[in-house]
């Protein structure tokens, strides 16, 4: 009786500490679950945004700025940052060759001139009904319809309106590719709706599910627009000067993979790619950003004709979103027809 009355006054006189350390307690065993999925799944998480966030260094990033388009500071609603017209290009840090640049934040090893050289693993053939699957990860992504050379957090770079999101410039792309006789399936799956945060395993069970039911298909295009922004938060709006008008850029992201997250198919993606780029500075100079290889998957690991496209930045317009996935879907074509006749661009 007495052992049980000391601890009953042990506990009465400590009552106000004991407290705290269950709230503690509780707290820590909420904490431990997030943090343990941060560890495990780093890659997994991070791929989910594929912003381009760039230093203020405009030499260094590779920009041209067209000057007649700088809006003055005093323009600038309070609150509100700036939007900036330019052209990405290639940084002089950049791996390049002939017009053709990568980014390579993934720090691999490859040859440009040498990947230009060699035969395509990919087997395009226009007599199969499927060649080519398109797919949104991030379907509702949109495109500055206010056409204005600012932002704030009132404006909305997204819209569940296929008319107004990424299903609208996959559809030009398709159009493209079944006019010059490649048969395309467009999955219009808003994968990134309801949930964002799930968009890469949404559409990789979508991707599995279309080559499960057409084997056939050979190129897998994720259509994506990108979010370019500096480190102050000026936002860029992406454009080349074509045939008289003004066209959103168009850059194309790999996932080269990782030591834990591993894809066999890195570098033919990556020769696939380069087709595309070498073909586009020929034939639309401007056209193109320099390619961007970094160390994740974007399900890219699925098939070795695998690529994400960002048409454009949400600082670009709505017609120059359509222009742009226009160019770029004349330059897939021709690189499709030269790997269907003789599997080497050079």
């Amino acid at each position: 009786m007495k052992k049980q009355g000391r601890v009953r006054r042990f506990f009465y006189k400590n009552r106000e500490r004991l407290r705290g350390f269950f709230v503690f307690l509780v707290i820590l065993s909420g904490i431990i679950p997030v943090a343990s999925l941060s560890f495990s799944y780093p890659e997994i998480l991070q791929e989910q945004s594929e912003d381009f966030i760039i230093s203020d260094d405009l030499e260094y990033n590779g920009v041209s700025l067209f000057e007649k388009y700088r809006l003055p500071e005093d323009e600038i609603p309070d609150g509100a940052y700036k939007v900036l017209k330019t052209t990405l290009g290639a940084a002089k840090w950049m791996d390049s060759f002939e017009g053709v640049t990568v980014n390579n934040e993934g720090k691999k090893n490859f040859n440009i001139e040498k990947l230009l050289s060699e035969k395509s693993e990919i087997a395009v053939d226009k007599t199969k009904k499927y060649q080519v699957l398109i797919v949104h990860t991030h379907a509702t992504e949109s495109y500055n319809v206010y056409n204005t050379d600012y932002y704030d957090n009132t404006m909305k770079f997204r819209s569940d309106d296929n008319n107004q999101n990424m299903i609208h410039i996959g559809n030009i792309i398709a159009s493209k590719l079944e006019n010059a006789g490649y048969g395309v399936v467009h999955d219009k799956t808003q994968h990134d709706n309801p949930d964002y945060n799930h968009s890469y395993d949404s559409s990789n069970i979508s991707i599995h599910s279309y080559l499960e039911k057409y084997p056939e298909i050979q190129i897998v295009l994720d259509v994506h627009r990108d979010t370019v922004i500096t480190s102050s938060k000026t936002k860029y709006r992406a454009v080349a000067e074509i045939n008289g008008e003004t066209s959103s850029q168009v850059m194309i992201l790999l996932g080269s993979g990782s030591e834990k997250y591993p894809n066999s198919h890195w570098e033919e993606n990556l020769k696939f790619s380069l087709m595309i780029q070498k073909t586009a500075a020929e034939r639309y100079p401007g056209l193109m950003r320099p390619i961007l290889l970094r160390n994740y998957l974007y399900n890219q690991d699925i098939t070795p004709g695998s690529i994400l496209v960002e048409v454009g930045t949400c600082g670009n317009t709505p017609e120059e979103a359509e222009r742009g996935a226009g160019y770029f879907a004349e330059c897939l074509i021709e690189v499709l027809d030269v790997i269907n006749e003789k599997g080497v661009l050079r």
